[in-house]
Order: C-alpha cells, then sequence, then structure tokens
C-alpha cells in the first residue's frame, strides 16, 4: 500500500467505473491508497486494477480508472481503498458498484449512477444517486442531496437541507436550518424538522413526527398527511384535503403565551386525510 505524505487535510478526488470505493478518515499525516481488482482470478478486473492512475501533488490526490465498454458480459471491476487524515475533502464519482466513508471528512461529493453509498461524518455535502441506497450519519454543514430511484437515510443535518427524489423513499432524522423537500414517488418521514420547511410529495404518504416553532408547508397530490405537533408548541393551521377528511386533534386556544413556542402550519392535500396530533419528545430530548 503506497503512501504520500501531507502536512494537514487533504483533497481527495478519485473516478472509477466499476467497483468499490472505500474511503476511511483518521488521525493520520500520510495518504495510503491501495488499488486491487475486485475479482483477482479475473482476466479484466486484473488489466483494469492495473490501468488505475494514482496521482498526488501536495495535499491533491487524485485516483482514475479506465473507461471501458464491454458489450457481452460483466465489465472490469476495482477496489480502491484510501486511508485519509480526518478533515479531508472527497470527491467520489462511479457508475456501478458502491462507495463507504468512515470517519470524518471536510466536504463530500459523490455521483453514484447505479449501487450503494454510506457516509458516517462530513461537513458541506453535495450527493447524486441515480439508483440505489443513501445511508448518511451526521452532515455538520448544508446538504444537497438528488436521488432517482431507491432510499436515502439521513439521520442529522446541521445546516439546510434540499433533497429531490424522483421514485425514492425518504427518511431524515434532523434539520437545524431551512428544509425544502421534493419527491414524484414515495414515503417521506422527517423527524424534526428545522426553522422552515417545504415539503412536495407527488405520490406517497408525508409525515412530518416533531413540528417544534417556525413554517411548514406540505404539499401532497396523493397519499396521507400526518403532522406531529410537539406538546407545548402554539399552532396556526391551515389545512385542506380535496378528497379526504381533515383530523385536527389539537385543542384550539387563543394564541400563545408570551414565550411560548409556536408553528404556521399549511397543508394540502389532493386525495388522502391529513391528521394533526400533538406528539411528546423522550426523556433527554429537545
Amino acid at each position: 500500500m503506497p503512501t504520500f505524505p501531507v502536512s494537514g487535510p487533504a483533497a481527495v478526488r478519485i473516478e472509477l467505473q466499476m467497483g468499490r470505493i472505500d474511503v476511511v478518515a483518521e488521525r493520520r499525516r500520510d495518504l495510503a491508497v491501495d488499488v486491487a481488482p475486485a475479482n483477482p482470478h479475473r482476466a479484466g478486473d486484473r488489466s483494469a486494477a492495473e490501468a488505475v492512475r494514482v496521482t498526488q501533488a501536495g495535499s491533491d490526490l487524485r485516483i482514475v480508472g479506465p473507461v471501458r465498454f464491454n458489450l457481452f458480459g460483466s465489465g472490469d471491476s476495482v477496489d480502491v481503498s484510501v486511508r485519509i487524515p480526518t478533515g479531508s475533502d472527497v470527491s467520489l464519482a462511479l457508475k456501478y458498484g458502491s462507495i463507504r466513508v468512515a470517519g470524518a471528512v471536510g466536504t463530500a461529493r459523490i455521483a453514484l449512477d447505479y449501487g450503494d453509498a454510506t457516509l458516517e461524518r462530513t461537513g458541506r455535502a453535495d450527493l447524486g444517486l441515480g439508483h440505489g441506497e443513501l445511508r448518511v450519519e451526521h452532515v455538520r454543514g448544508d446538504a444537497d442531496v438528488d436521488i432517482k430511484s431507491g432510499r436515502a437515510r439521513i439521520g442529522i443535518v446541521d445546516g439546510a437541507l434540499r433533497l429531490k427524489g424522483s421514485d425514492a423513499g425518504i427518511d431524515v432524522g434532523s434539520v437545524s436550518g431551512v428544509a425544502d423537500i421534493a419527491t414524484s414517488s414515495g414515503v417521506v418521514h422527517l423527524g424534526d424538522p428545522g426553522p422552515a420547511l417545504t415539503v412536495r410529495s407527488a405520490y406517497g404518504p408525508v409525515r412530518i413526527g416533531d413540528l417544534n416553532g417556525g413554517t411548514a408547508r406540505i404539499e401532497a397530490s396523493y397519499g396521507a398527511v400526518d403532522l406531529g405537533i410537539r406538546s407545548g408548541t402554539a399552532a396556526w393551521l391551515d389545512a385542506s384535503s380535496q378528497h379526504g377528511v381533515v383530523r385536527n386533534e389539537l385543542s384550539a386556544v387563543a394564541g400563545p403565551v408570551e414565550g411560548e413556542a409556536s408553528v404556521e402550519l399549511y397543508a394540502r392535500a389532493g386525495y388522502g386525510d391529513i391528521t394533526v396530533h400533538r406528539t411528546h419528545p423522550v426523556a433527554g430530548g429537545d
């Protein structure tokens, strides 16, 4: 495994056609690179691994695999593993395969056409997935996510979130900043939204777990809408469904008292019921 010394966080760029990209960010002062055929017994994989170019200039590391077109049989696949200093920026592009980023990186840019991607902790994230599953544990900044089909699971976003899905299930734990989610088809679930939330869903249910302040605008053409308002949060509600029922389980009050959190909620459904109810955070939560 060749190594390249660096004085601090690096900028790592990897481009592969098919295979596996594995990145580990840890406390170290060098870059370690390992390139291997996915199947060492397959001539095409061995040839592709030998054709991978690894270049380093200062704190910049670039790894580029060959571009090949196989009309018959499976493509040539390469496994690339790198170990980098914590806080390094990563830009990863892969046509077919899997991506894993372990540890804490600076910024993350991922473009994956077919396959699964997993990230533990990153700063600002720009993530594009064609078909597959995306899992992100923690984004310490803004996140821009585009997924065509499959599933996106995101734990915590400390900044703003823009998420667009075509035919994908969406599951987000919490967002600290502005959240804008749009999907053509699929389930949308957001646990704890930020101060301003917009959700647009053409087909599929929408569930917001714990609205506790700010504004929220929910528009669903086909699918049920379930909205939880945190206990102790006053709510201004404007909800209607063209072909469904609105169930408001909140108690009517004159208005929020001084110092009380409040949320402005606008909800529209075409075909589907809207339910608004109270939620109670678990002990030790916010």
